[in-house]
Parts: C-alpha cells; sequence; structure tokens
C-alpha cells in the first residue's frame, strides 16, 4: 500500500477495512506489532494484513499497549498524509484503542 495513490473513496473504504481489521485483532487481545503501509497490501479493493507471525498480546505483554498506539499512530499518518479527514482518523484511532480498555 505504501505506493498507492487512493481517491478519496478508495482512500475511506480502506481506512473502514484497516478500521475493521484492527478491531478483530484488539478484541482478541493481539496487535499487529510491526504495522505499516507496507505490511498493508490492496488486493483487488480488499486491504490485505501481511507479516502477522510477530503479532503482539497487548495483554501479557507489558509493552503490548505501546504497540498497538504505534501501529496505529503510523497507519493513521499514512492515511492522513492521503487525504483523510483528520476527524475521520481521530474517530477511528479513538474506535481501535477504547475496545482495548475493555481487557482483563
Amino acid at each position: 500500500m505504501a505506493q498507492l495513490r487512493p481517491g478519496r473513496e478508495q482512500l475511506r473504504a480502506l481506512w473502514d477495512q484497516l478500521i475493521d481489521a484492527l478491531l478483530v485483532l484488539t478484541g482478541e487481545g493481539l496487535t499487529h506489532g510491526d504495522l505499516s503501509p507496507f505490511n498493508l497490501l490492496v488486493h483487488r479493493g480488499r486491504l490485505v494484513l501481511i507479516d502477522l507471525p510477530q503479532v503482539v498480546d497487548i495483554v501479557a505483554n507489558p509493552q503490548g499497549p505501546a504497540f498497538l498506539a504505534r501501529d496505529v499512530r503510523i497507519v493513521t499518518d499514512w492515511f492522513t498524509a492521503h487525504g483523510l479527514p483528520p476527524q475521520l482518523a481521530d474517530a477511528g484511532r479513538a474506535r481501535v484503542l477504547k475496545g482495548t480498555t475493555t481487557l482483563p
């Protein structure tokens, strides 16, 4: 995805897919651990996360929440740099990070 130059509609669709994927991961108590545009591919309009073997347990790993925050910051920065409105970025970031407060 690092080389992708999406239009506004595609950017929004990919952002929504990314937030959904991050919510699935955090719902399982995990984060990617090295998420960046280089670990996101787009195939036929669908976002694909790659390099998942290094997932981080955000509950058991004391640095887990920091890994999650970094993952979210890096991809949010890319999306906003490519035209995602800051209010959408902030709302998506809040949804992902809020979901971690319900973990044990």
